[in-house]
C-alpha cells in the first residue's frame, strides 16, 4: 500500500461497503463461482477496503470453497454436498 493511501486511510472515517456477484443461474460452471468470489475479494481490497466476510445463498461443499477463501468468514444459508 502507498504511503499516501496509508495516511488517507488514517484520516478519513472508515465505511462498510457490500459487494456481491450476481450471474444468471445456469450459464456458468460450479468451479466458476468460486472465482468469481475470489475476484469479489480482489477488488475490494484494491480500494483498500477491508474484507470481514463472505456470504453465499448456497454453498456448493464439494468444491471445499470454505478451504480456499480462508482467512476470510464464509456465511451460507444453504449447504449442498453432492456434484450431480
Amino acid at each position: 500500500m502507498s504511503l499516501l493511501a496509508n495516511l488517507a486511510n488514517r484520516i478519513r472515517p472508515r465505511a462498510i461497503v457490500n459487494a456481491h456477484c450476481d450471474v444468471p443461474c445456469g450459464i456458468y460452471d460450479p468451479h466458476d463461482a468460486l472465482q468469481a468470489a475470489q475476484t469479489c475479494i480482489r477488488m475490494t481490497e484494491r480500494t483498500t477496503a477491508t474484507v470481514v466476510g463472505n456470504a453465499f445463498v448456497i454453498e456448493l461443499d464439494f468444491l471445499k470453497g470454505r478451504e480456499r477463501l480462508v482467512p476470510y468468514e464464509v456465511f451460507s444459508l444453504i449447504h449442498y454436498d453432492g456434484e450431480d
